[in-house]
């Protein structure tokens, strides 16, 4: 089965989602495709436990013709940088499944986005990941046009799909194309594109093509403009799937193919890149602080860690990519019970919990959202914590005392975080008093929800060598090219 575990974990959503296509009754599409994500979790943790810490390369390998007309070929594996976001994307999907709606369309979408997202993450083959990751994003588009009455939110997730999709394809070509001038072939294989010689000019214009196609993804100032419509205008379900088949795709993007493919280039532009994620990091904090929803404090949570990640990459330090790793796995844990209590608050008829005095009348929910909360602005303890703390560290051995006002970032969060709690939870007023009674407690079945995701965010936080025992020999790998250009420009 090893031969062939990350294909079954690939193709069994898909084989899901067909059965959702063509059978009628919605019982058994809802009960197939939950077995199927069950299923995907068992082999996604069999995964973690079977992955070597001390080897390098991938690992799980598979490697079949696909076209080699193209050089193109079906190559598959996983290491320290895409083993959790290939992992948490199973239980993503899980959870996913249990909030959403019961329909067949929705469902057939879901289970397509997480086998394109699993794809993506495991694919060594740069063609193969681009495919994968367009097939992740379709059927969520489908899905926003579908739910959103005026169809703005899916218009701009759409054009701005467009925006970042064609200059990274004209990039993948280029680097296949030139392969083909150098070494008389093509191919779109990772480990064949990383021995090409480019110029300096040729690898900035490509590195900006993929940059460009990652950023909107991710997203990163200034292309975040859809990120608080479809938060608003997805459900649960949909933006639970967003994490990994949008979102984590274009932070993986960057820390996968920036370092490696072109590493001359990076080190050259790491410097104005990491301006622009630091202002990233502290402008989505500072957005925190003006939302009044939970739905808009977790898009500007979002903006702020992605560029907390870029800026890890940026840092050209180990400990700023293992760090953008942990935080990377840290922001889909934390996002995913953000999620789930948005789903939770919503199946009480609360969209805006401002000034209702929940705690009142649902302690336990109640006190679930603070630790919600207290997950996502990295308390320390958390998971999310030891990503920041990490990155920070190489921040600052970057670039000195200008790579500390980061912490701003974390300040800002915590503020805003907790105002918002507190205005949910503990305000009080006569409108706490009308609305008291309408509000039920938290069901079993909801901290069943739940509680998993929280209790990993904090036993990964107090044990994170569970984490980078197996980041370090990736990371390492991706930054040995760095580590060469750096040091033959300091030569020089």
């Amino acid at each position: 089965m090893e031969d062939h575990l990350l294909s079954l974990c690939i193709l069994l959503p898909l084989f899901g989602a067909l059965f959702a296509l063509l059978c009628r009754g919605v019982a058994w599409v809802h009960g197939v495709a939950f077995v199927c994500a069950g299923v995907e979790v068992l082999l996604c943790l069999y995964l973690l436990i079977g992955f070597a810490t001390d080897v390098r390369g991938g690992q799980f390998v598979e490697r079949l013709q696909w076209i080699p007309q193209l050089g193109a070929g079906y190559h598959l594996g996983v290491d320290g940088i895409s083993l959790f976001s290939f992992s948490l994307t199973s239980v993503l999907l899980l959870l996913a499944l249990l909030v959403c709606r019961s329909a067949r369309g929705e469902i057939a979408g879901l289970l397509t986005a997480a086998s394109g997202a699993m794809g993506a993450f495991a694919a060594q083959d740069l063609l193969l990941f681009y495919l994968c990751a367009e097939v992740a994003v379709l059927p969520l588009l489908m899905i926003v046009l579908r739910a959103d009455a005026q169809s703005r939110a899916g218009l701009r997730m759409v054009l701005s799909g467009l925006t970042g999709s064609v200059p990274m394809l004209v990039a993948v070509c280029y680097l296949a194309v030139a392969h083909m001038a150098q070494k008389g072939r093509l191919s779109f294989d990772l480990i064949d594109l990383r021995g090409l010689d480019l110029p300096i000019g040729v690898q900035s214009y490509l590195l900006l093509a993929f940059v460009l196609g990652f950023a909107v993804r991710a997203p990163l100032i200034p292309f975040h403009g859809w990120l608080a419509k479809i938060q608003q205008a997805a459900s649960p379900a949909v933006a639970l799937i967003m994490v990994s088949a949008w979102l984590h795709i274009g932070a993986y993007g960057v820390l996968r193919f920036c370092p490696t493919l072109l590493s001359p280039a990076f080190v050259e532009w790491s410097g104005p890149l990491a301006g622009l994620c630091a202002f990233a990091a502290i402008f989505g904090a500072l957005l925190g602080l003006a939302q009044g929803t939970l739905r808009g404090w977790i898009a500007c949570v979002t903006l702020s860690q992605m560029g907390w990640i870029f800026l890890g990459a940026c840092t050209l330090q180990i400990e700023g990519l293992r760090g953008s790793v942990v935080l990377l796995l840290a922001h889909g844990l934390a996002t995913g019970a953000l999620l789930v209590m948005v789903f939770m608050l919503s199946e009480r008829g609360i969209e805006s919990p401002l000034g209702i005095g929940l705690g009142k009348s649902a302690p336990r929910l109640s006190g679930w959202l603070l630790c919600a909360v207290l997950v996502a602005v990295g308390l320390p303890g958390t998971v999310l914590f030891v990503g920041e703390f990490l990155i920070i560290f190489a921040a600052f051995a970057a670039w000195g005392k200008f790579g500390l006002i980061i912490i701003f970032a974390v300040v800002l969060h915590g503020v805003a975080g907790l105002r918002l709690v507190q205005r949910i939870v503990w305000r009080r007023g006569a409108k706490q008093q009308e609305k008291a009674e309408i509000f039920e407690e938290m069901r079993w079945r909801e901290v069943a929800l739940i509680a998993p995701l929280l209790l990993c965010a904090f036993a990964l936080g107090l044990r994170p060598g569970i984490v980078l025992d197996r980041v370090a020999v990736a990371v390492d790998e991706a930054l040995v090219a760095t580590a060469v250009v750096a040091g033959a420009t300091e030569g020089e």
